[in-house]
């Protein structure tokens, strides 16, 4: 297990960032365990069970869907199209958390799992930061990587609604690209859980992005950027 060192706070704002980046991280990286309540006749029984991060789940998943054929479907194409989103976002995780490990601890030999190199990339972050070599205004950007990640896993893990977006991607200028081998969409779609709970109350769940240029738009902020420049794209 990677310890994560917590440096002296300069301010309230990097100590939330932190706090929030840690907290990715942690959902990621780490197994926790929920408890399980069973009850008897003369006692109940409260028993701890663990539970993947999210990087480890993905994993599992994409093991699950190779050896059992993909989620009960009896469609090759259904198949390999399940198959082909998890490996290829999992594939992107791996070389992403290379890559913070090679900016944060550079020299540092990488580790055989993505959440390992995460988890030491962690440490040269907080390490600099207390050396002064990290110029704060990066955390933010680390944020919303490893924040792209989880909310991609949950995507396939739990699959969101779907509603697609007319215009076109502010950054391809694509207006359609394809969903599957057989079928194609607008570029531009938003995605969110818990519909039932409104949409205007589940951003924190909510990205879009583009099918074909994969660029992602996360949070409340960087959506409602993304939505004032198709309006005004509608506009002009």
């Amino acid at each position: 297990e990677i310890c994560l060192p917590m440096p002296r706070p300069e301010g309230k704002l990097l100590k939330t960032a932190l706090e929030q980046l840690r907290e990715v991280i942690d959902e990621l990286t780490t197994v926790t365990s929920v408890d399980i309540r069973q009850e008897s006749e003369h006692e109940i029984v409260i028993t701890k069970v663990p539970v993947q991060p999210l990087i480890g789940q993905l994993r599992t998943a994409i093991a699950s869907s190779v050896a059992g054929g993909g989620q009960g479907s009896n469609l090759a194409s259904e198949r390999n199209v399940l198959n082909a989103e998890a490996l290829d976002l999992y594939d992107r995780i791996e070389d992403g958390a290379a890559k913070l490990l090679s900016i944060y601890s550079p020299g540092t030999i990488p580790y055989r799992l993505p959440e390992q190199n995460i988890r030491q990339a962690s440490v040269g972050i907080y390490k600099q930061l207390l050396d002064g070599t990290l110029d704060e205004s990066r955390i933010p950007w680390i944020i919303r990587s490893v924040e792209v990640w989880a909310t991609a896993i949950k995507r396939i893990l739990n699959p969101p609604v779907t509603l697609e977006l007319m215009g076109s991607c502010p950054e391809c200028g694509e207006t359609h690209a394809k969903v599957n081998e057989s079928e194609s969409g607008r570029a531009l779609i938003i995605e969110w859980h818990n519909p039932d709970h409104g949409f205007s109350n589940a951003l924190q769940n909510c990205l879009a992005r583009c099918r074909s240029c994969r660029n992602v738009w996360l949070g409340d902020l960087q959506l409602r950027e993304l939505a004032y420049v198709l309006e005004a794209k509608e506009t002009a």
